[in-house]
């Protein structure tokens, strides 16, 4: 098969090529044969097709057959170049095998693959049999003795390559690079279209991300990791809406937490903090809400619970603190008030009874637990 001498001829450190430019396809000598007619019909067909299909590599297959069967080809390939630029992967083949699998991955670097992809023109090897490229001997040795590659590109990104192959030496002529630069075409639609929703999805990702992070920022306390005041006063506004709730609360506060801190630093009372947060979380149940209320107080929220076994889950809360081993909880107490909810509670008045027997607790000299109904 013959192509126009106004085609340059050149070499690259991998052997010689024929250079069409993606911008000279038009100045191509077409047969306007029946044939070629025909094949043009048949990309209408194989767009059908891959309109018909929803998952993309089945799109790509689609397209890979229909190249084999209207390019004098009897292999095609799509190659995508990787975020970093370093490989390929070919994620679609068909025809003659190299046996190689689906996502089979080739350098970008050396590679005519690579050199093709950088390219703004179809390269046509019209003769593999004198090549230096790994690849195209595995080519050769499968049958192949010609090739066209061409880049994929849309919107400015370079997405990839086309390759075909055929087993004639120069066996391609201007129709076949004609159609081919079609097809290329019709795949920078489709892989541009694949790129933007990918990017909307990676972007829909990052929103979805940050609205978790904000989420969490808000409703929880930086130090601790436990709920925050904000999370609680909506969960105890919630449950109060419940006229069949069953609800008590317990709030403790450390015991002389000021003079941990004047004393030993502020430090020292973030690991306190911390690790009163760490025994009371092992000591509540699942249901338990437990919250940084303020400074070194704190709030159970204990849903479905009783004010008698309210108190019993303090006081065995508390008796951790007391019986605790660990360096920065030695000698570290806590004082406890529980309440209940009444029928004509409101939040203020549940937090203010919780908070008096609080302060009842700390009366009593502290390391406590109290209960008011």
């Amino acid at each position: 098969m013959s192509i126009s001498t106004k085609f340059i001829e050149k070499t690259n450190p991998f052997g010689t090529y024929v250079d069409i430019p993606l911008n000279a396809i038009e100045s191509l000598e077409l047969s306007y044969s029946k044939e070629f007619s025909q094949k043009l019909a048949k990309l209408n067909t194989m767009m059908r097709e891959m309109n018909q299909l929803q998952d993309n590599y089945a799109i790509f297959d689609v397209a890979m057959k229909y190249a084999c069967m209207i390019i004098s080809s009897n292999r095609a390939s799509i190659a995508l170049i990787s975020e970093d630029k370093t490989f390929f992967t070919v994620i679609s083949q068909q025809g003659l095998s190299i046996q190689e699998p689906n996502n089979f991955t080739l350098p970008a670097e050396k590679t005519y693959i690579g050199y093709s992809y950088a390219k703004d023109s179809i390269l046509y090897r019209k003769n593999l049999a004198i090549t230096n490229c790994p690849t195209e001997k595995k080519l050769f040795a499968a049958g192949l003795r010609s090739t066209l590659i061409a880049p994929i590109i849309s919107g400015g990104v370079r997405f990839g390559t086309l390759n075909t192959g055929s087993t004639q030496e120069a066996g391609y002529n201007e129709d076949d690079i004609y159609i081919f630069s079609q097809l290329i075409m019709i795949l920078e639609k489709y892989l541009n279209n694949l790129y933007l929703r990918e990017k909307i999805n990676k972007q829909n990702q990052i929103l979805i991300s940050q609205n978790e992070e904000l989420k969490s920022f808000a409703y929880h306390d930086p130090l601790t990791k436990i709920y925050n005041r904000r999370y609680t006063n909506a969960v105890l506004k919630n449950e109060i809406l419940k006229s069949s709730a069953c609800l008590s609360i317990i709030m403790l506060d450390i015991d002389n937490f000021k003079t941990i801190n004047d004393d030993l630093g502020h430090d020292y009372g973030d690991q306190v903090l911390c690790e009163v947060t760490r025994l009371t979380l092992n000591s509540i149940r699942s249901n338990d809400v437990f919250c940084r209320w303020g400074g070194e107080e704190f709030l159970i929220v204990c849903c479905q619970t009783k004010l008698l076994n309210a108190y019993n889950l303090a006081e065995r809360i508390r008796l951790t603190y007391v019986n605790n081993k660990s360096e920065v909880l030695d000698k570290v107490t806590a004082s406890f008030g529980v309440a209940q909810l009444n029928t004509d509670d409101t939040l203020n008045t549940l937090l203010k009874r919780a908070d008096n027997a609080l302060y009842n607790s700390k009366k009593s000299g502290k390391n406590c637990c109290t209960m008011l109904e």
